[in-house]
């Protein structure tokens, strides 16, 4: 809808088996470097700013200093990514296999830009008789000194339940007419975050327990009554064994364990 496409390039082999090097080239917010976010798209001036100010952070410093590093908003996530799969796609000396390079947008928003993609893969492969065989992303990894890059074999899946609290609006010098949905949503958070009743589990390997993505009351400007509505976005991931249906139910039922607690609250 905001007219960002998805770039694209073929280096074409003599067969039909293709790779596909994928990532995205949006980034989230810049408002997280606070007082540097003039510089957060600029890395060279976001090194002068960063070094004139040297940060208590150790690791920090030892990186400032070493020119093989880069700051920046999507420096690692992924501008790196894509720069790796392009240098790819470039050094690539064509054989049997075609390598597809493709960068989309919106990774944030639903996967957008992916599902964007979708109908050029589909174009594609009737105009060059491709066949997918593989698709690597080269996304950012935790940093972990003298280790190797870990190569992860597919991922986990993910739902984004939003539960919405109504209460009972009240102005706040009469606060105890009411009853506040901030209050209840907080008691669903704290219900749910580190619930281990949430995690999935595929052979040796966990998923981590819900994180509340966004938090907000619904008034459009404020005033001095408690907010009707409120609501609450919350990441949950899943392994193939999980029936993520199940995991609404749990949600509810935390969603009436924390009414319950309200209740029990605002009786005392």
């Amino acid at each position: 809808s905001l007219g960002r496409p998805v770039v694209w390039a073929l280096k074409k082999g003599s067969g039909r088996r293709t790779v596909v090097l994928t990532g995205h080239y949006d980034t989230v917010d810049t408002a997280c470097y606070g007082v540097f976010e003039p510089y957060a798209l600029a890395p060279y001036a976001l090194r002068s700013a960063l070094s004139a100010a040297p940060p208590e952070d150790e690791e920090l410093r030892r990186d400032l200093a070493d020119e093989n590093w880069m700051f920046g908003r999507g420096c690692a996530d992924m501008k790196a990514g894509l720069a790796l799969n392009l240098n790819a796609l470039y050094e690539y000396e064509p054989g049997e296999v075609n390598v597809l390079f493709t960068a989309v947008s919106d990774e944030e928003n639903l996967s957008a830009g992916a599902r964007q993609a979708v109908g050029l893969y589909h174009l594609l492969r009737e105009r060059f008789g491709l066949d997918y065989a593989v698709a690597v992303v080269s996304e950012p990894v935790e940093r972990a000194e003298g280790a190797p890059h870990p190569v992860i074999n597919g991922s986990a899946g993910k739902i984004l339940p939003v539960v919405v609290a109504r209460g009972i609006p009240a102005h706040s010098a009469s606060m105890l007419r009411g009853i506040n949905s901030a209050h209840l949503i907080a008691n669903v958070i704290r219900e749910t975050e580190y619930d281990t009743a949430f995690l999935s589990q595929g052979g040796s390997l966990f998923t981590e327990p819900p994180a509340a993505q966004m938090v907000r009351d619904l008034k459009a400007g404020y005033d001095v009554s408690m907010p009707e509505y409120t609501a609450a976005a919350f990441n949950m991931t899943l392994f193939c064994g999980t029936d993520p249906v199940a995991l609404m139910e749990r949600l509810l039922e935390n969603c009436r364990s924390a009414a319950e607690a309200l209740i029990m609250r605002y009786e005392a």
